[in-house]
């Protein structure tokens, strides 16, 4: 299973990774944005990895192409590339992918908490908040919400696999 987590800064997506990998034996990819990348070809770089990496076991993905659209519409005030028609393109590969959003109410106060104790790209997270919240309700992914102030993270992990689209479980 290859697992793409997203969400905004704060809402507890790379926590959530590690307990995916560590109870499943999972391997984690972090993404992040560099300028000077090609941001699309490295999106299908990292999915063509997930997928050999698949092979033998699970992937997550901590971050990956809705985190370009969100973010590049945000504070670059357009993705690097068309993300919803790369998406689209790649309807096929997704088909068994789990999506999981990442959400709290705590995640823009929790941007600045982390930023008291590391350097962080951004320094506002309420208009990524909006519009992952945006992105997520008008897409058609099936996706599962995570909230590790509502849900025990431990037992979220367990359930994969059994959960239907945008529940939280």
């Amino acid at each position: 299973m290859i697992y793409i987590l997203e969400g905004p800064d704060g809402a507890g997506k790379t926590t959530l990774a590690n307990e995916i990998a560590e109870q499943k034996k999972a391997s984690v990819v972090h993404s992040y944005f560099d300028p000077v990348w090609d941001i699309k070809a490295h999106h299908k770089d990292m999915f063509r990895a997930a997928t050999i990496i698949n092979k033998w076991k699970d992937v997550v993905l901590d971050r990956w192409a809705p985190s370009e659209f969100v973010y590049g519409q945000v504070f670059r005030g357009k993705p690097g590339y068309d993300v919803l028609d790369f998406l689209w393109m790649m309807q096929p590969e997704l088909e068994d992918v789990t999506w999981i959003y990442c959400r709290n109410d705590n995640a823009v106060e929790n941007h600045f908490k982390n930023m008291e104790k590391r350097e962080e790209m951004f320094n506002d997270m309420s208009e990524v908040v909006k519009m992952f919240d945006t992105f997520v309700e008008n897409s058609d992914l099936p996706w599962i919400y995570y909230d590790y102030n509502k849900v025990d993270m431990e037992e979220f992990v367990k359930n994969l696999g059994n959960n239907t689209k945008k529940e939280t479980i």
